[in-house]
């Protein structure tokens, strides 16, 4: 069993692709990747951390920008893996129904504060992983003992992102922050 995060699939968004520049044509082609990205590498017995906005809600008829009306579990009967779903600033209204906003996560000796938003980051944890931020960045710091770390889909390739790689990552950039 490996231990996965990410964030910010907003299943269902068309309008995403065009705020956040994602490289796709259509909502169809988005939603594919993404769950094609996921069954690549999750297996059904991992445990994945998705930290909020995991589709948009749609209504029958929509307003522009809105996919088609289909339930949060649709999706995510797609997806292999274990998920624990932490609530995103647009998971109100969209059928998931997760209560969860922030949690606590041990990988190895290191303990991670997971939310969704960066501004309810936990300075008392050393490593917060967040979404909500899209492209804007990766590793950003919240003082000098604490960092963010993004995992969110636009800039972890769509892909989910392993424990194992960021700790990698932030050792990589602890080291060329260092210099």
């Amino acid at each position: 069993m490996k231990h996965y995060c990410t964030a910010d699939f907003h299943f269902g968004h068309k309008n995403i692709i065009e705020y956040c520049g994602r490289p796709f044509e259509t909502l169809e082609e988005m939603n594919n990747t993404i769950i094609r990205n996921f069954n690549e590498m999750i297996k059904p017995d991992d445990m994945v951390y998705h930290l909020g906005d995991w589709c948009f809600k749609n209504s029958p008829g929509g307003k522009h920008g809105e996919g088609v009306p289909r339930k949060a579990y649709w999706y995510l009967e797609q997806l292999n893996g274990i998920w624990i779903l932490l609530k995103g600033n647009h998971d109100k209204n969209n059928s998931l129904k997760t209560k969860l906003l922030s949690a606590v996560v041990e990988f190895g000796k290191q303990k991670f504060y997971l939310v969704h938003n960066p501004k309810d980051a936990n300075p008392n944890f050393a490593v917060n992983l967040v979404g909500h931020v899209h492209e804007a960045w990766k590793i950003k710091r919240l003082n000098d003992k604490s960092i963010m770390y993004n995992v969110g889909v636009d800039v972890q390739n769509f892909r989910p992102v392993s424990f194992e790689d960021i700790i990698t990552d932030i050792h990589r950039w602890r080291k060329n922050e260092a210099r």
